[in-house]
């Protein structure tokens, strides 16, 4: 994806546009639930709501914000600041204490800008690229800096120097959830 790619779609009545701006992870595949709503584009006067996802998005600087609370929703926390335009930002951490997510918006709530950032990839162990292999078999999970910066589109034995020892807390969730 080079340039942003815009979805419409028509939620209980209400349209809804989110932008994908260009990103190696995210895209229209993180919500196949919506593809039911998908409608044609609207004018943006007609929309409820406007999000665009951007995984180079940042936090506002902390003299434009003011803590509102941090919430223990029991699988991880929420925080949430006021913005000194009146705009609002969300901070979502897992149970970790790791940035998942990062929500900014407007007063109204009527456009946000999102970063997701987990920590985890779910990544393909042989190459998707290569193998056209999008199966559940073909799937692993994977510490995304790992994914991203060693292994990208190798074969897990073209990794040289590479032990799985270099990703501990994969092994953690892995011993977590057996």
């Amino acid at each position: 994806m080079t340039t942003p790619t815009a979805y419409y779609f028509r939620i209980a009545g209400l349209y809804v546009k989110i932008i994908f701006l260009p990103s190696q992870r995210n895209s229209v595949s993180l919500i196949p639930s919506f593809q039911p709503f998908a409608c044609k584009e609207v004018a943006d006067s007609d929309l409820f709501f406007q999000i665009d996802v951007d995984d180079n998005l940042r936090p506002v600087p902390k003299d434009q914000r003011s803590l509102i609370r941090d919430f223990d929703t029991g699988n991880g926390n929420i925080i949430v600041y006021q913005l000194t335009d009146g705009g609002y930002q969300y901070v979502i951490k897992d149970i970790n204490g790791y940035s998942c997510a990062l929500l900014i918006t407007n007063k109204n709530f009527v456009h946000c800008h999102c970063a997701l950032n987990g920590n985890y990839d779910i990544e393909h162990t042989i190459p998707r690229s290569l193998s056209f292999d999008d199966s559940l078999a073909n799937k692993t999970i994977c510490e995304a800096d790992f994914n991203r910066n060693k292994k990208k589109d190798l074969y897990p034995t073209q990794l040289k120097g590479v032990s799985y020892k270099d990703i501990p807390d994969v092994y953690k969730v892995i011993e977590e959830n057996k």
